[in-house]
């Protein structure tokens, strides 16, 4: 059933794309690092194009965008950051033919590991990886372009 649900996914988010960014033209979106002991967090979600990516996501109107991130990052992975852990790393314009996303980069690191769990309808995988076993992995554009802002002393370019 999961490789129905992510086969759907895929499609969804092919054919829907111009109208998923159009949906989300102006919005501020976010994106962390978490790391642990050398370890970065990393999830792929069902609507996607099925690569890994970190967790993250649209902050409401209402919301500062630490306050978004948190959110966020407690809906899809089940952890509960402090406010004071995040740590701004990078505002970047994300674009798609004419209609644009505010994408803010933080990094975390945590000193304890915690428990994860997926959201059951959003996140298809969740994992650790250490650092050196990520060329082995296929990434979107735009994450590659996050890593190399996370790691400017390591390129990625495996897409």
């Amino acid at each position: 059933m999961k490789k129905i649900h992510i086969f759907l996914g895929r499609q969804i988010h092919f054919w829907l794309k111009p109208f998923i960014y159009f949906l989300t033209n102006n919005s501020n979106r976010t994106r962390v690092l978490i790391n642990y002991q050398n370890q970065i967090l990393l999830v792929k979600g069902y609507i996607s194009d099925n690569t890994w990516g970190f967790p993250g996501g649209g902050i409401k109107k209402s919301e500062a965008i630490e306050e978004g991130l948190i959110r966020e990052v407690l809906e899809e992975t089940a952890i509960k950051l402090d406010k004071n852990m995040p740590t701004f790393v990078a505002k970047l314009d994300s674009r798609f033919l004419i209609f644009k996303q505010n994408i803010y980069l933080y990094k975390v690191t945590l000193k304890q590991k915690p428990n994860i769990h997926p959201q059951k309808h959003e996140i298809s995988y969740i994992r650790w990886f250490k650092l050196n076993e990520l060329e082995q992995y296929k990434f979107s554009k735009n994450n590659l372009k996050y890593l190399n802002i996370f790691y400017p002393d390591l390129k990625w370019n495996k897409i």
